[in-house]
């Protein structure tokens, strides 16, 4: 959901975070997940909703998606590619940001 709406870095930033940096013992338990979530502007349980009222639609991005990772040559998440450089992990998010703003990525207005 949030690929779609454009602002997929945002949201794996505070996801990533908290699933592979060590710092959360039981990531999947309480309201880790909501709390990095609304971190980045994001309200888990609507995004939960909204995906299950539409799930073939996001079923297609996720199958999308799969096809794409599959094509980056890299076989673990998170991965990303940009100009045809792949960014392997959470720990090159960061690297993946700084080569971005090189190209003149720039923060949007509003937006976290």
């Amino acid at each position: 959901m949030a690929q779609l709406e454009g602002r997929s870095l945002a949201f794996t930033s505070a996801i990533a975070r908290v699933l592979w940096d060590g710092s959360v013992a039981g990531w999947n338990e309480g309201d880790h997940l909501a709390r990095a979530a609304e971190s980045a502007g994001f309200d888990l349980a609507a995004m939960d909703e909204a995906i299950s009222a539409d799930a073939d639609r996001y079923e297609q991005v996720v199958a999308g998606n799969e096809k794409d990772h599959a094509a980056s040559g890299h076989w673990g998440v998170p991965t990303f590619v940009f100009e045809n450089e792949p960014f392997f992990g959470q720990d090159r998010i960061d690297l993946l940001l700084w080569r971005m703003q090189g190209k003149g990525l720039t923060k949007r207005a509003g937006r976290h």
